[in-house]
């Protein structure tokens, strides 16, 4: 999942590091990160799936893999 996520993150971080950004275009690369991440959620991979599989919701601890 790790491997999905980074470069939608790495994007909006060097939006940052290159551009002196006005508040609304702030606002604008968050609204964009924050929908790819939820595109993702909905169609959840192989990794997301073994994620929620090995996760204890009563404990918040990962069941052992194997």
């Amino acid at each position: 999942m790790v491997q999905t996520v980074l470069p939608e993150v790495s994007a909006a971080s060097q939006v940052f590091q290159v551009k002196d950004l006005i508040m609304f275009e702030v606002q604008e690369v968050v609204n964009t990160l924050y929908s790819s991440l939820c595109a993702m959620a909905a169609e959840a991979g192989d990794s997301l799936k073994k994620f929620c599989n090995n996760f204890d919701k009563g404990t918040c601890q990962y069941k052992v893999l194997s």
